[in-house]
């Protein structure tokens, strides 16, 4: 499940690159991916477009691109979310998803520096979006970034 969703995510940014690309020259263009990120680049626009993977919005243990296969148990880090928003500054737009939340009806969320423990996922769901509305809150300009949110 959380493989085929990522695969869905991604296959919605690829056919947005998709139907934009087809229009400029190969050497006016550029796909490249990075270990959270898949990046198309269009040059004469001045236009970027990223894929930035963060499951849960907040850090999470399933952050890492090898960890992203549903092998492990995710846990939470409900209150911390700087790690992936510094990827998030000065851009146009933010389109933030949060499929995966539905996928557990309790998340390990980590409590101290090692432990975890057991939340509702109803609960864990809304300290991680106020975290990310926090974040949102002090770090975006309203003046040039236009946040959207789908989940």
């Amino acid at each position: 499940m959380e493989m085929a969703a990522q695969r869905l995510l991604f296959a919605q940014m690829l056919s947005m690159v998709c139907m934009v690309q087809s229009i400029i020259p190969p050497e006016k263009k550029s796909f490249s991916y990075a270990s959270y990120t898949t990046v198309f680049k269009m040059k004469d626009y001045n236009a970027t477009l990223e894929f930035y993977w963060a499951p849960f919005l907040v850090e999470s243990n399933v952050d890492p691109p090898t960890m992203r296969y549903g092998t492990v148990v995710p846990v939470v880090k409900l209150e911390s979310i700087s790690k992936h928003g510094d990827n998030w500054k000065n851009v146009d737009y933010l389109i933030f998803n949060t499929y995966i939340w539905w996928r557990y009806p309790t998340m390990k969320a980590l409590n101290g520096a090692t432990d975890s423990v057991d939340v509702d996922q109803n609960v864990a769901y809304e300290r991680a979006l106020k975290s990310w509305a926090k974040w949102v809150e002090e770090n975006v300009d309203s003046n040039r970034t236009s946040v959207f949110f789908s989940n």
